[in-house]
């Protein structure tokens, strides 16, 4: 695992894995960028401000969790997103993205999707509190409430 924490103020973070297994923790930093190289397991943010993160692949996901004003930029694809306790969240893919992920958005305000659509432009899509939403293809969300168990 590497961690990245209480770093105030630093637009100039990078890190450069080489390995599936590695997970990535980023811990109470305020008005960062950080610029992730290579395909890894997870990425979790906690307790971040105003915090960039701009990554290729993730295996399994990643997970923002009390924190305010992210931005997260993905070049490549992940399977799955979870946004709790969060403030303001923008989550944007490219056309390298495969054309489906899973977002969970719990206890969060203000997330925003921004997929790339026919004209090399973006769409934004305001995703629904306490919902599991697919981005199933391009420009194509599907939202399914929590509570429903629907198989």
């Amino acid at each position: 695992m590497r961690v990245v924490s209480h770093f105030v103020d630093r637009q100039d973070l990078e890190l450069d894995l080489d390995s599936m297994k590695l997970a990535v923790h980023v811990h109470k930093c305020k008005n960062v960028t950080l610029k992730i190289k290579g395909k890894f397991n997870q990425i979790t943010l906690d307790s971040c401000e105003r915090t960039n993160i701009v990554f290729e692949d993730l295996i399994a996901g990643f997970d923002c969790i009390r924190s305010e004003k992210i931005e997260a930029l993905c070049s490549g694809a992940f399977p799955l997103l979870n946004i709790d306790q969060t403030k303001g969240f923008k989550m944007v893919f490219t056309k390298k993205a495969d054309d489906y992920c899973i977002v969970n958005s719990v206890c969060s305000s203000a997330v925003w999707m921004h997929t790339p659509n026919d004209d090399d432009e973006f769409d934004e899509s305001p995703l629904p509190e306490q919902y599991e939403s697919k981005w199933v293809s391009q420009n194509n969300w599907t939202h399914k409430g929590a509570a429903s168990h629907d198989a």
